[in-house]
């Protein structure tokens, strides 16, 4: 797994030590609907606040709402981290020799780059490091580790258990570390709905591969959307387009838990909700290209992206031209 080593030397986003005002709940003036909270740094380990000389990028100012990042680049420390209610992924950038003392058990090793270490909720943990080190750490939410264990049998949600991990090969789980420390370093302006579809496949994967019980539960097979229920998402994201939307947004729509959604959508239109509303932007801003003299800089707002650029992007990635050579073109 690749760190990157240009990390700004201060915490980017809100000092968190200053957000727990922050962190309630708000509402979209433009759907009346209840807003999710913004995974702050202060609701996971806080780990801006470890380590001297230590240089951090964090998700805190990019509105995810399902998994928090931060990307650190750092000297030795020690510390002792309280329990909390969510899951604690790291991923070893670089070899990192440290001590943790976790569940009765003390450990010691040279933990190699793509190694990783889980810390389950409710535990507490003392570490000791004993180089400079780079790592990436990932908060999952509680919510959405127990929609995946209901979704794959494991009993009673709620009891559901992961397993403490020190250190452990895990190629998968280092490669979606990786995909969201690319996620990370080049935000896209409205990819809310991407983290939220990545989130809940590493829950997913967490629960299959890591959680108490060994056997693995009975899998939902991939039932499709009805009719009824995949017109409904698509009439919400229609009438949403110029916001971001949230998968959980959708999966309510829909009726179903976050995993059952992503199954079922999937299943029914061979494409992830992100994919799908990307195609239904372009179309729009297509329909308004050839409809309209709109200048592109408005399309591209009206249709839900961030800049003219990012839609031009994913124009040109989905059509394989740009809006302003695909106006010219039908308009000839």
């Amino acid at each position: 797994m690749h760190l990157s080593s240009g990390l700004p030397q201060q915490v980017q986003g809100t000092d968190p030590r200053a957000t727990k005002s922050a962190n309630v709940s708000t509402v979209d003036a433009g759907s009346g609907r209840q807003a999710r909270q913004v995974y702050r740094t202060s609701q996971t380990h806080n780990l801006p606040l470890r380590g001297n000389g230590t240089s951090y990028r964090t998700s805190e100012n990019l509105g995810w709402h399902s998994i928090h990042e931060t990307l650190a680049c750092g000297m030795p420390f020690e510390a002792s981290f309280a329990p909390i209610d969510d899951l604690w992924i790291a991923i070893a950038g670089s070899p990192i020799e440290v001590a943790a003392q976790w569940a009765g058990r003390r450990q010691q090793k040279t933990i190699m780059p793509g190694m990783l270490s889980l810390v389950p909720r409710g535990l507490s943990v003392n570490v000791r490091v004993e180089n400079d080190n780079k790592a990436l750490h990932l908060h999952l939410r509680d919510s959405l580790v127990k929609e995946a264990a209901a979704e794959f049998g494991r009993g009673d949600p709620d009891r559901i258990e992961i397993v403490p991990v020190f250190g452990a090969e895990d190629p998968t789980g280092a490669g979606m570390g990786t995909m969201f420390q690319h996620i990370l370093e080049h935000p896209d302006p409205v990819s809310s709905l991407l983290v939220d579809y990545w989130a809940a496949v590493l829950a997913s994967y967490m629960v299959r591969t890591y959680s108490a019980k060994a056997a693995p539960g009975q899998l939902v097979l991939p039932f499709t959307l009805s009719k009824p229920r995949l017109g409904r998402v698509r009439d919400y994201i229609e009438a949403n387009l110029r916001r971001p939307v949230t998968l959980a947004e959708l999966a309510g729509v829909a009726a179903l838990s976050v995993p059952q959604f992503i199954r079922q959508f999937k299943a029914s239109t061979g494409i992830t909700p992100h994919q799908y509303l990307m195609r239904m932007r372009i179309e729009r801003a297509r329909c308004l290209l050839t409809t309209t003299d709109i200048p592109v800089m408005a399309i591209a707002l009206d249709c839900g992206f961030a800049t003219q650029a990012h839609m031009t992007r994913v124009f040109r990635t989905l059509l394989g031209t740009t809006p302003a050579a695909y106006r010219k073109e039908v308009g000839e």
